[in-house]
């Protein structure tokens, strides 16, 4: 799939990236419809990385960049891990 991925400042390139694998217990995996930038994304893309590590991966998530931009979005569940009772395929 393609996404737009932040690389430094100034710096974002739309590249082809692995698709999300199946969720796991407790999970979703939503194909996305919309998406906001926020002020974060905003700072991160004129003067980054300021909170997106790029050389040693972040301590308690483990990611690095470069990054997909972009957590304010709305979507349909497309798929759903083990012991998710509360939504179903195709919920928005």
């Amino acid at each position: 799939m393609k996404a737009l991925r932040f690389h430094a400042a100034r710096d974002l390139r739309i590249e082809n990236v692995t698709a999300p694998a199946r969720p796991g217990p407790g999970q979703v995996r939503v194909r996305n419809r919309y998406v906001g930038i926020c002020g974060t994304d905003l700072h991160e893309y004129a003067s980054g990385p300021i909170f997106i590590p790029s050389a040693e991966p972040h301590p308690f998530t483990k990611a690095r960049g470069p990054q997909i931009l972009g957590h304010e979005f709305g979507g349909t569940i497309e798929a759903i891990g083990e012991g998710v009772t509360t939504v179903k395929v195709g919920d928005r």
